[in-house]
């Protein structure tokens, strides 16, 4: 169920209608937004280590890998190119689709 709704992310449309439909769903972005620097809504390195620490989702020296790789996912798909590693971010689709690869 949560792949299905995560594949049918239209890019541009809300995710309130994913998040409706999907219960887990509503739970990561509450996760990813507990993990938030305060006035963001992306994780960053340092964000998403602390988040995947605290839900022991992988090893700690793992981590940096994971976000790179869900970051890289999230820039493919915008046509966003960074070499800048400090400027990644990671927002609610690309942790979602990036989970549910992991998975």
């Amino acid at each position: 169920k949560v792949r299905a709704a995560v594949e049918d992310f239209p890019d541009g449309a809300s995710d309130e209608v994913a998040l409706r439909m999907c219960y887990p769903l509503w739970l990561l972005r509450r996760r990813l937004y507990r993990f938030c620097k305060v006035g963001r809504d992306t994780l960053d390195l340092e964000d998403f280590a602390q988040m995947m620490a605290h839900f022991a989702c992988c090893p700690q020296e793992a981590a940096q890998a994971f976000f790179q790789a869900f970051c890289k996912e999230q820039a493919r798909r915008s046509g966003f190119q960074s070499g800048e590693e400090g400027a990644l971010s990671l927002g609610f689709r690309a942790l979602a689709r990036g989970a549910c690869a992991a998975d």
